[in-house]
């Protein structure tokens, strides 16, 4: 307090910005820690400051250095990621050459959307081919907003996910349809339960020749115990062939 004007300010020193309870030094270190191969939570333990805050500072020097006078890619893809517990992040991609263009600090569509409108103009975004995305239903929805002559392509790998849930989730309906005081009902509901990743295999990499000897069924060919499961209701084996179709098609690149 400054008795001759009766006012109070505060001390100005080149430790520490205003406001601010981390040094300066401190934050110095932080960042040169960043250009090791370790994690956040080292680089916070190390420094004594919390994860967030590290995070948080990385994020500021990135917005520093980010410019946004280029040339994005004709095909895009779009990723989510976890960066701290319960929270992920949004990043897009060069789809062909698999460069990270930028990272999001959320991945919800009202931040994606903001971004894009704010920093690429619609003649830009009218340039892109392909979006690649999972089966997030809202990058769906406004990817045809911002990205007015590109094709949406579903990602490979959520596809087979996808299917593996489907034929798994209708197995499980089978079987527990199938727990029942019946003695027959009852080995049905066995084998589904122990051998469910047979069903989840390749139809062409099951053996067709090689006996082998399985409880329950004792010397079968696998391919012989996939069919006989398939047999216990209409629908498992129905699900089973869409499902190996599909398998199919990815692997042949077959998009119809």
């Amino acid at each position: 307090m400054c008795k001759f004007r009766k006012a109070t300010f505060t001390a100005k020193t080149p430790l520490v910005k205003d406001h601010c309870f981390i040094a300066n030094t401190v934050k110095g270190l932080i960042l040169f820690k960043t250009t090791d191969a370790q994690s956040i939570k080292n680089i916070a333990r190390n420094s004594s400051v919390s994860a967030p805050t590290v995070q948080r500072l990385i994020n500021q020097e990135a917005k520093k250095i980010q410019s946004y006078d280029r040339t994005l890619p004709e095909n895009l893809s779009f990723d989510k990621f976890k960066y701290a517990k319960g929270q992920l992040a949004f990043e897009y991609i060069d789809a062909k050459a698999g460069n990270i263009l930028d990272v999001l600090p959320s991945r919800d569509g009202r931040t994606v959307k903001n971004h894009f409108i704010s920093h690429y103009s619609l003649r830009e975004r009218e340039k892109f081919q392909t979006i690649t995305v999972d089966m997030n239903a809202s990058y769906t929805s406004f990817i045809p907003i911002l990205f007015p002559k590109a094709k949406i392509i579903i990602n490979r790998f959520h596809i087979i996910q996808l299917i593996n849930r489907s034929i798994n989730k209708t197995r499980v309906n089978v079987r527990n349809r199938l727990n029942t005081s019946n003695g027959e009902d009852q080995k049905k509901y066995r084998r589904l339960k122990r051998y469910w990743k047979k069903m989840l295999k390749k139809e062409s990499n099951l053996s067709y020749t090689t006996y082998s000897y399985y409880s329950m069924f004792r010397q079968r060919l696998e391919a012989a115990i996939v069919s006989e499961m398939l047999s216990y209701e209409a629908i498992l084996s129905t699900t089973y062939a869409i499902y190996q179709s599909v398998i199919q098609a990815v692997e042949d690149n077959d998009f119809k």
